[in-house]
């Protein structure tokens, strides 16, 4: 593959759009509250445009961007970095950016597949960090048996066709 084959083979789903709005769009009450907001700015309905923001600032906005900040930091972007087009990113910090989208998502259940490729030994560090403050359920498929024994407080192993629970992380 060449670089831009690369880019808009493996991971299509990313385009043009800059990087903080991209994590952004991962938080989907905002997301509903920026269209609300639009949609009654373009009708005119005061009421509407009231009540749309009052959501936004029951959201807290600036905390969710604040937040999209903290978290794309954590994963090894500066703070221009929000700015560039995710076009521009390889593929590697591509799946950093979807990674954090996927953080943003408030769930209260969060499903991770192999959230440690790509990442740094610092980004690493953040990530397990985040996942034991995160006030949700954390599924993660990985290989990475340390990243598990750091990570995790109970392992669901697959064996012979069936579902085997055992306490504490990979190693005990």
């Amino acid at each position: 593959f060449t670089t831009d084959a690369l880019k808009n083979e493996v991971i299509p789903a990313l385009g043009h759009e800059p990087c903080i709005d991209f994590v952004l769009s991962g938080h989907a009450p905002l997301m509903a509250a920026r269209a609300a907001l639009r949609a009654a700015e373009a009708s005119g309905d005061e009421m509407a445009l009231a009540t749309a923001h009052a959501n936004l600032a029951e959201l807290n906005e600036g905390a969710v961007v604040a937040q999209a900040r903290t978290i794309l930091a954590g994963l090894g972007f500066s703070q221009a970095d929000g700015d560039r087009s995710v076009y521009d990113f390889s593929g590697g910090w591509r799946n950093r950016i979807a990674l954090a989208r996927a953080l943003m998502r408030p769930a209260d259940l969060l499903l991770l597949d192999e959230p440690t490729n790509h990442l740094d030994i610092d980004s690493l560090i953040w990530l397990e960090n985040w996942l034991k403050r995160v006030e949700a359920t954390v599924l993660i498929i990985s290989h990475d048996r340390e990243f598990l024994d750091r990570a995790v407080t109970t392992i669901w192993s697959v064996e012979d066709h069936s579902v085997v629970r055992y306490a504490g992380n990979y190693t005990a």
